[in-house]
């Protein structure tokens, strides 16, 4: 019989994913970027240990706040560290996904970097375009709607490869004033 906190977790995770699930009203607030990292690596842990996987955080302390809403967000992470993850694929030297976070100016900086293949040269300028899609049996709207989704927030999105291995994606989202308070 599992305790209850374990009960509880689980129960929290499972509303934490029906809620990126489902369409919910847009709320922009205050919002602490490394806490919605730490919630999205907790989300795909199961599923990293499943695909031998170490997603490691370098999280940039004392970022400020950004403005935003957080199931939105949420969706581009758990988008580009799975799309990382199958980047890897399951024969993939490299088994990590690294998440950074830093303070450039006024901007907060996300970045989700794989150790799989990279990305071809000649896809990179189309990564982001719906429907567009290097993927077998992919449908091409994870990066669009990502990149839709932090151009709301007022951000960049962008992809390059790295230049031993794999890739990274990162985005920008623009830093709250120093008044506010992270949700």
């Amino acid at each position: 019989m599992p305790c209850n906190g374990v009960v509880n977790k689980a129960g929290h995770r499972i509303q934490r994913l029906r809620g990126l699930l489902r369409k919910e009203e847009v709320r922009f607030l205050p919002l602490d970027v490394n806490q919605v990292i730490r919630e999205i690596a907790a989300l795909v842990h199961t599923d990293a240990i499943l695909r031998n996987v170490v997603i490691d955080l370098t999280l940039a302390p004392k970022l400020p706040p950004v403005r935003g809403d957080r199931v939105q967000l949420q969706q581009v992470l758990l988008n580009l560290v799975l799309n990382g993850m199958e980047a890897i694929g399951p024969n993939g030297e490299g088994r990590r996904i690294l998440i950074r976070t830093l303070q450039a100016e006024a901007v907060v900086r996300v970045s989700v970097q794989d150790e799989g293949p990279g990305i071809p040269a000649e896809t990179l300028p189309r990564l982001f375009e719906t429907f567009y899609t290097t993927k077998p049996s992919g449908m091409g709207m994870g990066l669009p709607i990502s990149r839709t989704i932090v151009e709301a927030h007022g951000g960049r999105i962008s992809a390059e490869n790295n230049p031993d291995r794999g890739a990274t994606v990162s985005f920008t989202l623009p830093a709250s004033p120093p008044d506010s308070s992270p949700a």
